[in-house]
């Protein structure tokens, strides 16, 4: 797999070489769910640092993007509310 990609940047929509930073890696099931693949590839920003995931990823090779369309999760808005609780530390419970 190629570890450096020109793209532009979602972010700041600026062009640049995009460095391979790993995968995330979800539970089929879940994924599924989401109408996302099960690993995505995670390419650093080399202007903005930010971290994109490859469906998101801007391509300018002059290859198509793996997926013509927006990402499922930029399409749909997801918006879900993560709560996390620490007991123990400050918190009344």
């Amino acid at each position: 797999m190629e570890r450096r990609k020109l793209a532009m940047c979602p972010s700041c929509r600026c062009t640049g070489e995009f460095e391979f930073l790993g995968e995330q890696r979800w539970p089929r099931d879940i994924a599924a769910l989401a109408h996302l693949p099960a690993v995505i590839n995670l390419w650093g920003c080399p202007h903005c640092h930010s971290t994109i995931s490859e469906t998101d990823l801007l391509l300018l090779s002059g290859a198509p993007a793996p997926a013509s369309k927006p990402s499922a999760h930029a399409a749909r808005q997801v918006r879900t509310p993560l709560a996390v609780v620490v007991r123990g530390r400050g918190n009344s419970e």
